[in-house]
């Protein structure tokens, strides 16, 4: 099965709620997009689940939305699946410290469509497509030009993977620590 995928706990922040304004965007007003929704992939959400029983509740009781949305806590193994088979993933956060997924993402050499804030266009650079976080036509319109092009993702991926420079945890720290240990602290 086609889908896409939105990794992080499910909670007011985190802005699940405009990926639903988005998809019923989609279903309602198709044409508006020139879009066929045959083009329209199921919708994956990885994470626990904090406070958001309503967000759950609007996906899983809207007739038109039921059978597209799928909640899932995946063990890592799953998870590393979940990214691989993807088409794309999804996030739609109003803020963050730092995003583990995103890094998660492109390692997978996934495209993804994020909100516009800081500290995920301080990640995703130029390797990512972002929308207003509070605008559910843009993620519609961006949703739907990524899922009925094919040849636009896979160029989308291919710059990905000529891209995106992984770190691991030990060159994180060890860059932390280097450039802690060249600075002149006041004492």
């Amino acid at each position: 099965n086609q889908y896409l995928l939105c990794v992080g706990s499910i909670e007011p922040r985190k802005n699940h709620s405009i990926l639903y304004k988005a998809y019923r965007e989609l279903i309602d007003t198709p044409d508006k997009y020139n879009f066929s929704l045959e083009h329209l992939p199921k919708l994956v959400f990885v994470g626990a689940l904090y406070g958001s029983s309503e967000l759950v509740s609007n996906f899983k009781d809207d007739p038109k939305l039921k059978d597209l949305v799928v909640f899932v806590k995946p063990t890592d193994e799953e998870l590393d699946s979940f990214y691989k088979y993807c088409i794309f993933t999804l996030m739609p956060t109003l803020y963050e410290g730092w995003n583990l997924t995103m890094p998660e993402s492109l390692s997978y050499n996934k495209f993804c469509i994020s909100s516009n804030v800081a500290p995920m266009v301080e990640i995703g650079k130029d390797l990512v497509e972002y929308a207003d976080p509070y605008n559910p036509i843009e993620w519609a319109k961006l949703i739907a030009k990524y899922c009925s092009n094919k040849p636009l993702l896979l160029e989308r991926e291919e710059f990905i993977r000529r891209h995106w420079t992984n770190y691991s945890w030990a060159e994180c720290a060890q860059f932390i620590f280097d450039s802690l240990n060249n600075e002149k602290f006041p004492l």
